[in-house]
Formats: C-alpha cells, sequence, structure tokens
C-alpha cells in the first residue's frame, strides 16, 4: 500500500500476529493498511456502544479492532491481489468499474466467499421468521 497513513495500519510481529493497529498514523508503522473487511462476533455490538469518540471526534472502527487485540483475539489475513479505495464517491465509482470490467466478483478470496455463505444464509432464516 503506497499511502497507508490514509487509513487504519496494522503492524504485525515477526510470527505474523497483529501487535498494534493505529488509525491514520502521523509516523509510519507498517504498509498493511486495514482494508475493511471485518468479521467480528457477537461481543462487537456491546464493545460499539462503549466506544468514546477519538481525537477526532469519530467512533473508529480501529477501536475495534484494538477490543480484541487487548484479548489476544484480533486476527488478520492478508489478501493478495486487487485492493480498491471506496471511501469517496469518486473512488467508489472507479472501484465498481473495476470490479465489473475485470471481474473480480468472481475471484473473490475464500474466507471472503464463506462470510458472505453465512451472511446470505443468515438473512435468509431473518427473512423466513418475518414471513411468518
Amino acid at each position: 500500500m503506497p499511502d497507508p497513513e490514509r487509513f487504519g495500519v496494522a503492524q504485525f510481529d515477526n510470527r505474523g500476529r497483529v501487535i498494534k493497529v493505529v488509525e491514520k498514523p502521523k509516523e509510519w508503522l507498517s504498509d498493511y493498511a486495514v482494508t475493511g473487511l471485518y468479521l467480528y462476533d457477537n461481543r462487537v455490538i456491546k464493545a460499539a456502544k462503549n466506544l468514546e469518540p477519538s481525537e477526532r471526534g469519530e467512533i473508529e472502527i480501529v477501536d475495534l479492532h484494538k477490543f480484541y487485540l487487548r484479548r489476544n483475539e484480533l486476527r488478520a489475513t492478508i489478501f493478495k491481489g486487487e485492493w480498491l479505495d471506496a471511501g469517496t464517491f469518486d473512488s467508489l465509482l472507479e472501484a465498481s468499474q473495476t470490479v465489473k470490467q475485470k471481474k473480480l466478483y468472481k475471484k473473490f478470496h475464500p474466507l471472503v466467499d464463506k462470510a458472505i455463505a453465512e451472511f446470505n444464509a443468515e438473512l435468509k432464516e431473518i427473512s423466513k421468521k418475518k414471513l411468518n
């Protein structure tokens, strides 16, 4: 990532475990941006409700990462391949066009495919309950 300072950044130890996560670091921490694919257990709801705004006045997703990091439960997977920023209207449009042109929607990492399948199954169950 050429400009990780625009994102949350993860630092790893020599065994590949996350040891630190910083939102928009002012000084170089690593070249690994935290790009926005998160899978949490149900404790995340309570943790999110207890977050305080950062110095920037925002609730930061990185603070949820730190919640799990403090418990030695934060895991990260490094995905290789295409990475697209979708944080602005223009970059979201560009990312959508790239996904369509390169048919990236057919090339997800198996972990992402599994998460999507689980999410879809959960949505189907919720829909069935609402119809009954």
